[in-house]
């Protein structure tokens, strides 16, 4: 009862390991096709060369180039449905490598272009074509061993059981191709961690990008340099605060919304942060209205890192203390001057 199981889960495992298939981006796939089907064209041509350099006649050499030549033509055809396409490629590559062993006369070393192909054929990374050619050595070595022995082998055991070594074609021509196979396993690893680091980011700064604009508070987004930092980004209450539309505050120096005492004391603190002393910073300064009034606000920044953790730009939270300032200011007026004449105590 417990084999079942067993083989289900060896299954599973097996699965696991082997590549999904087909997760190729369409524009590596147009790439690598393109570079195969131009392999499928110049064996077209080259095996017209070769059937004459061995001795056939013109016609017969030309027939065998233009099969092979059919298949390139239909995968032009239909270039726009990917894995019919890479199967045109596919069979016309292995109707090259069986031509190449019937031109020579089944010499031994003919049979090693199968091997070559098998490899190529996985930078489709797709299951279809990829077992297509391995079914594809072993019906040809079978059938045509079968048929006509003296074509695809050149000695006396292979002529006898065709389908024996038809099978050990097909064994070493899939050994061959588990390197390929291997490789293709890690290129959609590669690709899958990828994509989730891509989501992870977009998610990551859907959220910032939903916390900064929400914000109650002023927000801004600034670059760190010796010029004083240039704002990239902002929110409703930053503009609201200031008194300017985000596009009039955008690439503004803080400097131009400073109060110009409070210029001074804004730069030291940038200075810092270009230096690497601080990564982080909390002062009250005054801002200049878009209308000209002063504005109090407390200022807390923090640094953003870049991959080499080199300061990348400063992230600032401003909340407007004006009416605070005021109130305060008020309080210690009134502690310091009679209540009924006004005059100092």
């Amino acid at each position: 009862m417990a084999y079942p199981t067993a083989a289900a889960g060896l299954a599973s495992r097996l699965k696991h390991l082997l590549p999904q298939g087909q997760t190729l981006p369409y524009e590596a796939w147009k790439g690598r096709h393109r570079v195969l089907l131009g392999l499928l064209w110049s064996n077209a041509v080259g095996l017209t060369l070769f059937a004459l350099a061995q001795g056939f006649s013109l016609a017969h050499s030309l027939a065998e180039g233009a099969m092979v030549a059919s298949f390139a033509l239909g995968a032009v055809l239909v270039k726009s449905r990917r894995r019919i396409a890479a199967v045109m490629v596919s069979l016309g590559l292995m109707t090259a490598s069986a031509l190449l062993v019937h031109i020579w006369g089944g010499v031994i070393e003919g049979h090693f272009y199968f091997f070559v192909v098998i490899v190529v054929l996985a930078l489709y990374e797709d299951w279809v074509p990829f077992l297509l050619a391995v079914a594809y050595v072993v019906l040809h070595h079978g059938v045509m061993g079968v048929l006509q022995p003296s074509a695809v082998y050149n000695h006396p055991d292979a002529v006898a059981h065709p389908w024996k070594w038809a099978a050990i074609h097909g064994a070493f021509v899939t050994a061959a191709g588990i390197g390929s196979v291997a490789t293709w396993r890690l290129n959609e690893n590669v690709r899958a961690e990828t994509r989730k680091a891509y989501h992870l980011a977009r998610e990551s700064e859907e959220r910032f990008k939903g916390a900064f604009e929400g914000a109650p508070i002023g927000m801004v987004l600034q670059t760190i340099d010796a010029q004083g930092g240039r704002l990239l980004q902002v929110n409703r209450a930053m503009c609201d605060i200031t008194g300017y539309s985000e596009e009039e505050l955008f690439g503004k120096s803080f400097v131009e919304i400073t109060h110009p005492d409070d210029v001074q004391e804004s730069a030291a603190v940038v200075e810092g942060l270009v230096d690497g002393e601080i990564d982080q910073f909390q002062l009250e300064k005054r801002y200049i209205h878009a209308d000209g009034h002063i504005i109090w606000a407390l200022v807390h920044g923090s640094v953003v890192f870049d991959d080499a953790s080199r300061p990348a730009y400063v992230i600032g939270q401003i909340q407007d203390i004006t009416e605070r300032k005021r109130a305060h200011e008020a309080l210690a007026y009134e502690a310091r001057h009679d209540a009924l004449t006004g005059l100092r105590n």
